[in-house]
């Protein structure tokens, strides 16, 4: 499936226009949403702030498993192989459960 890239731009628009910039404008349950919007900006090719990632980076604690991949993909697609992708990717191998069919991370 494929999607014009018209559309794409506009979406990145509206997401950019209603994206808090700010971890301090989200509610603690909305941090893994917010690293989700960062990481689709940067996928629609707006400019990610530094800063905002930054912050989720620092809260990172506070995110699920889920969010930590997303915030790391975020880092990963901005600045291939930086340290703050490297250290989600670790923070997400050491908290991983494993069995004998594989892995996954237990939610609090």
């Amino acid at each position: 499936m494929s999607v014009e890239e018209s559309a794409i731009a506009k979406a990145g628009e509206y997401l950019a226009g209603s994206t808090p910039f700010s971890v301090g404008e989200v509610a603690p349950d909305g941090l893994n949403r917010l690293a989700f919007q960062h990481m689709a900006l940067i996928e629609a090719g707006q400019a990610a702030q530094q800063g905002p990632l930054d912050q989720l980076f620092e809260s990172r604690a506070q995110l699920s498993p889920w969010g930590q991949a997303v915030l790391a993909l975020a880092y990963e697609r901005r600045s291939p192989g930086s340290d703050q992708a490297r250290t989600l990717l670790s923070d997400l191998e050491a908290g991983a459960l494993r069995s004998a069919s594989g892995a996954y991370w237990q939610l609090d």
